[in-house]
């Protein structure tokens, strides 16, 4: 699932109008606003990532220094302007959106979204579903 992703990510730095020696920079941030992404993995996306050469990460600590979460995820349900203006003050080219919904019988589903941070359009749209333990989520998790 996270191949589709990883690809759509790779196509933000070849449309990246900056020198190709720039990796692009990715923002992941959780938008549910009625369920949160397991911390879990949270942590095993990022882990995945940060083992990528292929993308930086823009840190949590950053981003929260920039602005509120809360407010950069309405941002982001909003327009692609927004989207691009938000991406502007983070400094990311790209965001990594993960939206939880309630637990259904066969796991937790998760909303995985690539968005262009530059004009807002969205790259990637998968759902995955979150069953077992953090072990059995690693997969789910790899890029």
């Amino acid at each position: 699932m996270f191949h589709l992703v990883f690809a759509a990510l790779l196509a933000v730095a070849i449309e990246d109008p900056r020198p190709q020696a720039t990796i692009p920079k990715l923002a992941v941030l959780d938008v549910g606003t009625a369920s949160a992404v397991p911390p879990e993995f949270l942590d095993l996306v990022q882990a995945s990532l940060l083992q990528s050469s292929a993308v930086t990460l823009v840190e949590r600590l950053e981003l929260s220094k920039i602005l509120r979460e809360r407010a950069l995820v309405l941002s982001l349900s909003s327009t692609s302007d927004s989207v691009a203006a938000a991406g502007a003050l983070v400094a990311a080219d790209a965001f990594l959106l993960l939206e939880a919904s309630a637990p259904k019988d066969e796991g937790i589903p998760v909303r995985v979204r690539l968005v262009d941070a530059h004009d807002g359009v969205k790259l990637a749209d998968s759902i995955v579903s979150l069953a077992g333990s953090r072990k059995d989520w690693e997969e789910s998790a790899t890029f």
